[in-house]
């Protein structure tokens, strides 16, 4: 959700000394997180009757998902100005995943009693976020950013409800999830890493922490008897790195002096 706020236009109040100012220049670092599976691991798994494809979204990535990267409106009042500003949000914290399973069985598949989640190498486990936990994320993030402009006499109106509601047809992995025979379902896999998802650059420091990620997909139905008990289950698992490129660039300012 970096872009948010990229197109809302501050005043600069005007300093006395403006004819005394210099031109200095200094370097910016930039750092981008992006993950990727592993070189042993597929990208996508074929096993008893099931294929799995998974791909993660970091940060850099996220905002060209349409299905989890919407456009909205704000309304704006600055020094007692209103304007309506366009923006950019993001429905899914990064990181994610995005993940396809088929069901080439003749057997109708439900993941009531799947273990769905996410370890990393110091053994931290990353739950699953519900829709109900994403809202609250979100509301909560926008809150936020609210207060920092208010803080600057800027008043900003977020449309929560319309941002909220998007939610209703966002399609998530979960243990809610069934196949028919032959049937595929493509959804989101949005777990409980840090609270400062929303915030790319504060996730380079996990990330370091974390190390490799474990996506572990265990005791996934592939046979079931007459009545729907489960008879045979399989498992998959992806292994992710992390990923930070740093680059650097010369950036002008004015000094008052």
């Amino acid at each position: 959700m970096q872009h948010i706020f990229q197109k809302l236009t501050l005043v600069v109040i005007a300093v006395a000394f403006a004819a005394g100012c210099a031109t200095q220049t200094r370097i910016v670092r930039d750092e981008k997180l992006t993950f990727e599976l592993a070189k042993e691991t597929p990208a996508e798994q074929d096993r008893d009757g099931l294929t799995v494809t998974v791909r993660m979204f970091g940060p850099a990535e996220a905002d060209k998902d349409p299905g989890a990267f919407k456009n909205a409106t704000m309304n704006v009042v600055q020094n007692g100005a209103a304007s309506k500003q366009p923006i950019g949000v993001r429905l899914l914290p990064a990181p994610f995943f995005k993940v396809t399973i088929r069901n080439h069985t003749q057997f109708a598949l439900k993941l009531d009693r799947a273990i769905i989640r996410v370890k990393d190498e110091a053994g931290n486990d990353y739950p699953v976020l519900s829709k109900r936990e994403l809202q609250e994320r979100l509301t909560n993030y926008l809150a936020s950013r609210k207060s920092v402009y208010a803080a600057q006499n800027i008043g900003i109106t977020f449309p929560v409800a319309e941002l909220v509601g998007e939610y209703r047809s966002m399609r998530l992995l979960s243990r809610d999830t069934e196949l028919a025979p032959e049937d595929s379902f493509t959804g989101y896999l949005a777990l409980d890493f840090p609270d400062d998802q929303y915030e790319a650059s504060k996730l380079t420091a996990w990330s370091k922490q974390a190390g490799a990620l474990k996506l572990q997909l265990y005791q996934i139905p592939v046979q079931t008897d007459a009545a729907g008990n489960v008879v045979k289950a399989t498992k998959f698992e992806f292994d992710v790195k992390s990923k930070v490129d740093v680059s650097e660039r010369t950036e002008e300012y004015k000094t008052l002096f």
